[in-house]
């Protein structure tokens, strides 16, 4: 696991100039999981303090899930790419582990997903065409 100061809460009005390529790629997966149906807040996403720099390809973000005994997860957004990658954090043996739970591109990951095929009832999002959910 990562460890950096993160203090900042997400809001995509308030990055600064170099952090704004984040918002195209990121917004549609965060208003799909972690904006939930009022009255539920939305689920807090904590950037780190000290802005990107402006050759930055990589936003790390920590988010933690309230009502599932307050799972960390992992966010990274890859501006080239141009793809986001969620992870569980988990502890086992006094160690952290990663586990990938999502992902807008499987082509991309190491692990194994495969995008469903069963539960797409319409065309899939422009940005979520090798979306994988576990």
């Amino acid at each position: 696991m990562v460890y950096l100061e993160l203090m900042r809460e997400y809001d995509p009005t308030e990055l600064e100039e170099s952090e704004r390529w984040v918002v195209p790629i990121w917004e549609p997966v965060r208003r799909k999981f972690f904006i939930p149906p009022p009255p539920n807040p939305p689920i807090p996403i904590w950037l780190p303090d000290k802005p990107l720099e402006s050759n930055a390809e990589v936003l790390y973000m920590i988010a933690s899930h309230p009502k599932r005994g307050g799972t960390i997860k992992e966010i990274f957004v890859f501006k080239t790419l141009q793809i986001v990658q969620i992870y569980d954090v988990f502890s086992y043996g006094r160690r952290f582990y990663r586990s990938l739970v999502y992902t807008t591109d499987a082509r991309y990951s190491l692990r194994d997903l495969q995008p469903p095929i069963s539960e797409r009832r319409s065309m899939w999002v422009s940005w979520g065409r090798h979306e994988v959910n576990e």
